[in-house]
This record gives C-alpha cells, structure tokens and sequence, in this order.
C-alpha cells in the first residue's frame, strides 16, 4: 500500500466519523477469515459521534438500516463499494465489505460466537504479565496464508504458513510486538524461524556498515532486542523497545523523505548565456 493510500484511507475514516486519528482512537484491530479486502472488518474503538456518522451514511442512495438483537446494522455506498457497518455500545464502530461479517463481529463481542480461530492461541497474558491485549493499537490476524496471490512467487516457504497473528502496541513507555505465525508442521517452522533469524543478521550486517546513518543505528538497537522462538509447529516473535526509540526512529525516516522530495524539486542552475 502506497503512503497516499494510507493518508486517503485516514482522511476518509476522519470524514465518515469526525473523529481525529490517532488521538481519538484508541485501537484498531483488522481481521478476517480468510484473506481480500472483501473479506477484511475492521473494529475501531475511540471517541465516536454516534449520530453523526449515522446520519452521513443515511445520505446514501444505497443506505439500509437493519436489527440485529439489539444493534443496527447500515449499509452505504463510498467510492463504488458498498459498505456496512455497527455500532458496539458508543465506543466501539465495525465496518466491513458484508453484512455476514458485522452480524458476526457482533455476535463475538456479544460473547455468543467464538472469536476468529486461532486468536485464543497467542497467549499474550500467560506469556507476558506486563502486556495487556487492551493496550493494543493494532492487532491483525489471517488465515491460509499460502494462498495469498504472490506469495509463492516471494517465497515458496511462506506458502508452508497456515495463520498468523500480530499484535502491536505501547504500554509503560515501551513499544511492543507479539507475533505467531503457524506452519503446517513442525519442520517448515524451524525452517521460517531460521530465515527469520538470518533476515534479522542481513538486516543488521547492512545497518552496521552504515555507523554515520543515525536511522541504520537505531534499526540496529531496535532488531537486537527481537526474540524468534520455535515452539511445536508456530514461529513465535517477541519484541519490545522503548517507544522513543521507535518515534526517533520515525521521525529520522520521514526526515529523510522530507529531503528528498524538496531535492527531487531543485533543478541544476542554469548558466546564463553570454
């Protein structure tokens, strides 16, 4: 996904719920069954105008409006697609590509469905005492991974991955990121654990050859505190770091783009003709 992508996608999200990202969200978590964009749903918890997102939608040609138990459930059109979406109480907002797939996001935090499979797998509590999945700020999940369009043409390992989770956040001043990625057997999971492993040593090699570039230097500091574990037939990542260092490191990237693009726009002076 390009940048532009990313700054479209937000601004769109601050139009539909006037909410302004990230301080007035406080998480974001994106799953789905399998993988493609119609299968996605995305559960935003944050500050939300419950009747101003609800009446924008209404303006919709395509607007529906349906009970589900308790809740409603909309639909509109944006940019040719047509979305639904929920309301979860008055903090938490469900979009998703079906109504199948808010109706089901319900359900799961109504407790009456189970969660997406896999998820009671990570363990985050019993792995970690200091990490709360309530301090996620984001937290995607996927399944059948090797069936991903392009996957076998980046690594004919990657289609030995059956699920995988990721968790990020920032609790206490630390940045964090767990991880667990199943294989179909033990075997090819030491084998992703050990390409992890040496993509972490490139990696590192290239940064330490690069000593005067402060950001080489902080990936540095950031790729050593990593664990890659093997346990049974999952790839499990541990990471943690302070999260000025990761904001540093942030900064000092944007920085150099920053440069670049006011480069890209100056152009050799031209001498003057005699």
């Amino acid at each position: 996904m390009q940048r532009d992508d990313v700054k479209q996608g937000v601004s769109d999200i601050e139009t539909l719920t006037g909410v302004q990202v990230p301080d007035d969200v406080s998480d974001v978590t994106l799953y789905g069954s399998e993988f493609g964009e119609k299968n996605n749903i995305v559960l935003m918890s944050g500050k939300f105008d419950r009747r101003r997102i609800l009446g924008v939608v209404s303006l919709s040609p395509q607007y529906t409006s349906t009970k589900h138990g308790a809740h409603e459930v909309v639909s509109w059109e944006d940019k040719g697609q047509i979305n639904y979406g929920g309301f979860h109480g008055e903090r938490r907002l469900i979009i998703a590509r079906s109504k199948e797939n808010v109706v089901h996001a319900l359900d799961v935090l109504d407790q009456k469905v189970e969660t997406l499979k896999g998820v009671s797998d990570f363990g985050i509590d019993a792995k970690d005492a200091t990490v709360s999945p309530a301090s996620a700020m984001l937290y995607v999940g996927g399944m059948n991974l090797g069936d991903l369009p392009g996957v076998a043409d980046a690594s004919p390992l990657f289609q030995q991955a059956k699920s995988a989770v990721v968790l990020l956040g920032e609790e206490g001043g630390q940045a964090y990121m767990k991880g667990l990625v199943k294989a179909v057997d033990a075997d090819k999971a030491e084998q992703m654990a050990r390409a992890a492993e040496g993509l972490r040593s490139l990696v590192q090699l290239g940064a330490s050859q690069r000593e005067a570039d402060r950001s080489a230097k902080l990936t540095n500091e950031l790729l050593q505190t990593l664990k890659i574990d093997r346990v049974d037939e999952a790839v499990v990542l541990d990471w943690k770091a302070p999260a000025q260092t990761v904001m540093d490191l942030l900064e000092e990237g944007l920085l150099k783009q920053q440069v670049n693009a006011d480069g890209a726009g100056v152009k050799p002076r031209q001498a003057p003709a005699n």
